[in-house]
Formats: structure tokens, C-alpha cells, sequence
């Protein structure tokens, strides 16, 4: 799992094999997860992770939603988690970095959508 994008760097967290660290039942908050299940840190210039992504396939039915803490997110992550068809991960920082990165510049990528909910 990617924890960190920089202009530099791609920082990852390894975990146990079959860890699913983006489920609430590890802890409602994923890099909390992280923190405590890591079992190694992973470096990557950020050009050799550019070189990799552009070698994997776009994703498909992606959605970002960025939610203000404090105002219900934990629950709406759970009960998207519940449905068995959505992997919900509560307040993941690369995810963050890159819906900052994308609003900033105003650039499209690919099929994602990234919605913010200012108000439930």
C-alpha cells in the first residue's frame, strides 16, 4: 500500500501477506493500520513509480471521495465497506495527496472521479 506521494518519492508500506489493511476491522483509520501492521517501508523515486504506473492498466469504476473529518466519515467508509462490492479506505494520505495534486492543477486523469462532500 502506497502511504506517501512526494515530488521525489513513493514511500510503501509492506504488510503480512493477506492483510487487507484498508478494512475497518484492522482500525477505522487506514494509516493507523499501516503504523501497526507494517512490516517494511519501500522508497521509490518517483520517476521509476511514474515508468510503473504508466505500464499498468487505467483503473476502471474508480471514485475518490474526500470527506472533512468530523462529520460522519468513519461510518460512511463502514457502510460502504459492508457492501461487499466497495473498497473503502478511511483517510488514506497518498489518496489525499492526490486529490490535492488534481484540483490544484485542475487536471483530468483518466476515467477516476473525485468528488467532495463539503456537507452530508
Amino acid at each position: 500500500m502506497c502511504v506517501q506521494l512526494t515530488d521525489d518519492e513513493a514511500i510503501f508500506v509492506e504488510a503480512l501477506p493477506g492483510s487487507e489493511l484498508w478494512r475497518s476491522g484492522y482500525s477505522p483509520f487506514f494509516t493507523d493500520a499501516q503504523f501497526r501492521h507494517a512490516v517494511r517501508l519501500i522508497r521509490m523515486p518517483i520517476q521509476s513509480f511514474h515508468r510503473l504506473a504508466v505500464q499498468l492498466q487505467d483503473p476502471q469504476n474508480v471514485t475518490f471521495i474526500g470527506i472533512i473529518g468530523r462529520s460522519g466519515s468513519t461510518l460512511l467508509t463502514q457502510m460502504f465497506e459492508h457492501t461487499g462490492q466497495v473498497v473503502a479506505i478511511s483517510e488514506p494520505p497518498a489518496l489525499e495527496y492526490l486529490e490535492e495534486v488534481l484540483f490544484k492543477s485542475r487536471l483530468e486523469w483518466g476515467n477516476i472521479t473525485i468528488s467532495v462532500i463539503d456537507d452530508i
